[in-house]
C-alpha cells in the first residue's frame, strides 16, 4: 500500500500502462477490421497483414513498458538518494532528543 502511494506521485494518470495497452489493442483491432472491410485480399495476404500488425503492437507495447520501467527506476533512484542524504540530519535529531534521557539514565546508574 505504501509503495502504491509512493509510486502514485510519479506516474501521471495519462500514462497509465493499462490504458496504453487498451488503446493499442483497440487501435489495432479497429485498423484490422477496417482493412478487412475496405480492402479485401487473399487469405494468405490477410493473415500476413494481421500477423504484421500484431508484431507491431507487441513492439509498441514493449517500448511503452520500457519507458515506464525506466521512469520508475529513475524516480526510485532519486528517492533513494534523497533518503540517504537525509540520514545525517535525522540522526542528529534523534541524538538531540535522546541526550537528556541518556543523561538521566547515566546519573541513576
Amino acid at each position: 500500500m505504501k509503495l502504491k502511494k509512493l509510486l502514485a506521485g510519479y506516474i501521471e494518470p495519462k500514462t497509465d500502462p493499462g490504458q496504453i495497452v487498451v488503446a493499442l489493442v483497440a487501435g489495432l483491432a479497429a485498423g484490422v477490421v477496417a482493412s478487412l472491410l475496405f480492402a479485401p485480399a487473399k487469405g494468405r495476404d490477410t493473415r500476413d497483414r494481421i500477423s504484421g500488425a500484431a508484431r507491431g503492437m507487441k513492439e509498441r507495447a514493449g517500448e511503452e513498458w520500457t519507458k515506464l520501467k525506466n521512469r520508475l527506476m529513475d524516480n526510485a533512484e532519486e528517492e533513494a538518494v534523497k533518503a540517504v542524504k537525509s540520514i545525517p540530519r535525522k540522526a542528529a535529531k534523534v541524538i538531540k532528543k535522546t541526550k537528556p534521557v541518556a543523561r538521566v539514565i547515566a546519573k541513576q546508574a
